[in-house]
């Protein structure tokens, strides 16, 4: 048996090594994958840590991409995506399903799910658990799914998060966020500080907080997104100059205790809110109370709201007893808000 180990290692060395160096992509499969491997195609690796490793190898400037299989991914401490080598090093990185929802032969069982079971892993600002923490600029993660994580020990817990302002351009996906506050819950799904983080065609399920955003927001965009059950807000807005861009469309929030939790002391009257739906919600604004959680305002916040509706039920998906549908969680055909193509899929190519 260990003379079949080490020949196998040996063929996946030779096999990987005679490819991937243009094209600076890397496959990572937890179900056929070895860790021996150098992440080609035919030859994947197995963990999502090797995938990265191998990734921070590469010379080039071109675009950086691991694919990531169907199968869980555990992690048992933080996944690091590394800075690139210098200042000047402007290529992207992404981090992708290798079979996305834009296909027509892709089914819910082919999203990788990525989840936690790390005990809480960075002590910056506060003691927590990050699940992918982003180390550099100009990262992409698409088509993923995220699970909460269990470990009792997990204080809170962000599946991805990129702690420091310096770091700009971090772009998200049709990717789903699913937790469940009693068993594997989601302190906040996505925590981004810096300029220019996008979230587009994405799900929100039971995620305390769904988007954490605090200093340097500008180019803040969430659109075509849905926030179902945010048991303490839906989006955390940072300060914001009223010049700087901000986009919140064609989003779906219901369910939530708040829509939005502004910072206590800023002015928001620069935020507008356009073609959303709005139902069932506790709150619709409320402040950053400066001890970690959102209270009710007692002055009234300002902003405008353009083609914002609060009063026709949404419905969305659910899965029941004859399984999966390759729709769950997304707005149901009919459904308040169907126009405004929120959810996974884009244009409803999945009706």
């Amino acid at each position: 048996m260990k003379k079949t180990l080490i020949i196998g290692a040996v063929f996946c060395f030779f096999a990987s090594n005679t490819s991937n160096t243009d094209a600076q992509t890397i496959y990572a499969d937890v179900v056929k994958g070895n860790d021996t491997c150098q992440g080609t195609m035919d030859h994947p690796v197995a963990s999502l840590q090797t995938a990265v490793a191998l990734a921070a190898q590469f010379t080039g400037r071109n675009t950086i991409i691991i694919k990531i299989a169907a199968g869980l991914y555990l992690l048992t401490d933080k996944l690091y995506i590394p800075p690139g080598r210098d200042a000047d090093d402007t290529a992207k990185f992404i981090l992708e399903a290798e079979q996305m929802p834009v296909e027509h032969d892709w089914n819910p069982y082919s999203t990788p799910v990525i989840q936690s079971v790390s005990n809480n892993n960075d002590a910056k600002e506060f003691d927590h658990c990050a699940g992918i923490l982003i180390g550099r600029k100009n990262v992409s993660i698409r088509g993923i799914k995220f699970v909460g994580n269990a470990n009792p020990m997990t204080d809170y817990y962000y599946p991805i998060e990129k702690d420091t302002a310096l770091l700009k351009n971090l772009e998200i996906s049709q990717c789903y966020f699913l937790g469940e506050r009693n068993g594997e819950p989601i302190q906040g799904a996505i925590y981004a500080e810096g300029e220019g983080l996008k979230v587009d065609h994405c799900i929100f399920s039971e995620c305390k907080n769904a988007v954490l955003t605090f200093e340097h927001t500008a180019g803040l965009s969430i659109t075509h997104c849905i926030i179902d059950g945010a048991y303490e807000a839906a989006v955390w807005y940072g300060d914001q100059a009223p010049d700087e861009p901000f986009i919140f469309s064609n989003n779906i929030v219901c369910h939530c205790a708040f829509v939005w939790a502004g910072s206590k002391g800023h002015d928001h009257s620069s935020y507008t809110f356009r073609n959303s739906v709005f139902w069932a919600n506790e709150y619709f604004i409320g402040g950053q109370n400066g001890h970690g959680g959102v209270s009710p305002l007692t002055v009234k916040e300002t902003h405008h709201e353009i083609g914002i509706r609060n009063n026709t039920k949404v419905e969305l998906v659910q899965t029941k007893t004859d399984g999966m549908p390759a729709n769950y969680l997304n707005l149901a055909p009919g459904s308040a808000g169907w126009e405004t193509g929120a959810g996974i899929f884009i244009a409803h190519e999945h009706e």
